[in-house]
């Protein structure tokens, strides 16, 4: 079969068409599309490596400001029981009954997790209740017409129930706490005493209620409950809370003769000569050291502790304000300079080119005895921990300045000291 010319150029068009569709339909499409879908996929990979590029850049900042943090709930964390051991709890009740020279009888519940609303939701209506009488006595002083001090007392009305649901939503968080409820008789400045003791105890006692009335013989009796709260340390360092320090042979032949007696004057025990005589033993050598007033204290810890490696300020047990610290793997200057200006003694401190505070004095310091400063070091655990201060007292005042440091590293001592004026410092 003879093809023409005209036929020959009609076939190599449909043949360029069809293998131009083809082409397109099976290898330029998929291609394409799969190109498309690779630019789709670099955008997301490019969306993710800026934001973690982002994140990256952060991190110094967060993880400041994460120090920062835990620096301020070491500082609050330090008015609240690390633990309710209830052995420690009935020592140190003890103790305060007998500073206050009462006689208390004490029954403790088992520690649970409940709302620690309660008792600060009451002194919220205290404070409800009072702002309530405050618009009846601004309509009387000054002499507001009745539907505006009604509007006004509605609108106290309204702004006290908000605070009290704010409050109420901040108080509610479930904690560790145990109740001990108490029955007392003695004099009444020495009840006074007493609740004055656990009002200013080291670590939080909420009192919600007490009952007192007279008993005759110029003595009152009544009974009063409190609670304790506890929370758990960021380091997890519960040794000193759980150190107990009265150890051996110990107590009394008779253990209820707190009960006959107003105070408690000694603990006996038998003589190693199985005598008959009992030897009376000081008391204070099982007591807890008192907390010893700082002027000023230091902390120094390792390079990668979860808090900055130095810190150093005064504390107002609540906030780390006035703290200053810094949070390099080196070694930094301080200077510590005590003076006194009209009868009042003063500290004023410097962190590398931090200075608090900045105009004035300084902070007023009330010491009962000499200047004391306390410096919490420890021990290097890596080679390249390279954490050191270089700490300059200076004593411009006629009292004696006493540092105490303590846990420092012995082989490579963290804390290298300069001193101008009576400053004496010991390393413990």
């Amino acid at each position: 079969m003879k093809i023409s010319e005209r036929e020959k150029i009609i076939l190599s068009i449909v043949l360029a068409i069809g293998v131009g569709y083809s082409y397109y339909q099976f290898a330029y499409t998929p291609q394409a599309k799969l190109i498309e879908d690779k630019k789709l996929e670099l955008e997301t990979l490019e969306t993710d490596y800026n934001d973690k590029k982002t994140k990256i850049a952060l991190t110094p900042q967060n993880e400041k400001d994460i120090k920062k943090l835990n620096l301020s709930i070491e500082e609050v964390s330090k008015n609240i029981y690390p633990d309710l051991w209830q052995p420690k709890l009935i020592k140190e009740l003890s103790e305060l009954r007998t500073k206050a020279n009462i006689n208390i009888n004490f029954s403790y519940t088992q520690p649970t997790y409940a709302p620690i609303s309660e008792y600060f939701t009451s002194k919220e209506e205290e404070k409800e209740i009072t702002n309530s009488l405050d618009s009846l006595i601004d309509e009387y002083n000054k002499k507001m017409p009745k539907d505006q001090a009604i509007e006004y007392k509605k609108e106290e009305e309204t702004a006290a129930k908000k605070k009290d649901e704010k409050a109420k939503e901040e108080t509610s968080i479930n904690v560790q706490q145990m109740k001990v409820t108490a029955s007392f008789t003695g004099r009444y400045e020495n009840v006074l005493k007493f609740i004055k003791l656990v009002e200013d105890y080291k670590y939080l006692v909420a009192i919600p209620d007490i009952s007192i009335a007279p008993s005759g013989n110029g003595e009152v009796s009544g009974s009063l409950s409190m609670e304790f709260y506890s929370a758990p340390r960021i380091d997890g360092d519960f040794d000193k809370y759980y150190d107990w320090k009265a150890e051996g042979t110990k107590g009394k032949k008779n253990p209820f003769d707190d009960f006959y007696t107003s105070s408690i004057s000694s603990i006996t025990t038998k003589k190693a000569d199985n005598s008959d005589e009992d030897e009376d033993i000081d008391t204070a050598s099982y007591e807890e050291e008192e907390e010893e007033d700082y002027s000023i204290s230091m902390t120094v810890r390792p390079s990668n502790s979860d808090m900055a490696a130095v810190t150093l300020g005064k504390s107002n047990g609540i906030s780390k304000k006035g703290f200053l610290y810094q949070d390099e793997n080196k070694v930094v200057e301080a200077t510590v300079e005590f003076t006194k200006v009209s009868g009042t003694y003063y500290v004023k401190y410097k962190l590398g080119d931090e200075v608090y505070p900045t105009t004035g004095n300084g902070i007023e310091c009330n010491p009962k005895g000499n200047l004391k400063m306390l410096v919490n070091s420890a021990k290097r655990k890596t080679t390249d921990d390279m954490v050191a201060v270089k700490l300059n007292v200076k004593n411009n005042t006629d009292k004696k300045v006493e540092v105490e440091i303590k846990d420092d590293d012995k082989q490579n001592p963290r804390i290298k000291m300069r001193t101008e004026g009576n400053v004496y410092y010991i390393s413990k």
